[in-house]
């Protein structure tokens, strides 16, 4: 009897010592402010994300280069949710602060956003992994952007 009560005691010991290996500890004073998107394409001026203490954001996305005005430089707020490493983004606003000299292009494929994860947080760079299904060809796919101060 006492074996089979040491028994039990030790499985609930080591079972209320475990952690979750899959829960990642964000340090999140390290997100707060703004981040360039890491690309030597893309001009950092219109492409960065901000992320203030009060869980709101502000993204600025053209996708233009800094020689090149192409496109449209949109701007949008919100407020952002973090759960481990997951995070949701809130869209609240979307504007065109800047209008480009081509063409605007519409994608007609319908996306569904299954997931968005930072991978990466240090003072200097940010990774956010997004998953993404097309729902015309079911297609699943991983992107991952990177950001840096």
């Amino acid at each position: 009897m006492k074996k089979l009560l040491l028994l039990i005691t030790v499985f609930v010991i080591i079972i209320s010592c475990s952690s979750d290996d899959n829960e990642t500890s964000l340090n999140i004073n390290l997100l707060y402010g703004t981040w360039n998107r890491d690309s030597e394409y893309l001009c950092p001026n219109q492409n960065n994300i901000t992320f203030n203490e009060d869980d709101t954001y502000v993204k600025i996305s053209s996708g233009n280069s800094c020689d090149n005005n192409e496109n449209d430089t949109y701007q949008y707020t919100g407020t952002y949710e973090l759960s481990s490493n997951n995070i949701r983004f809130n869209q609240l606003t979307q504007a065109v602060i800047e209008e480009g000299s081509g063409t605007s292009i519409s994608d007609f494929e319908t996306i569904e956003l299954i997931s968005q994860k930072i991978i990466i947080l240090t003072e200097t760079q940010l990774v956010i992994e997004r998953v993404t299904r097309n729902e015309i060809s079911n297609e699943t796919i991983t992107n991952n952007t990177a950001y840096i101060r």
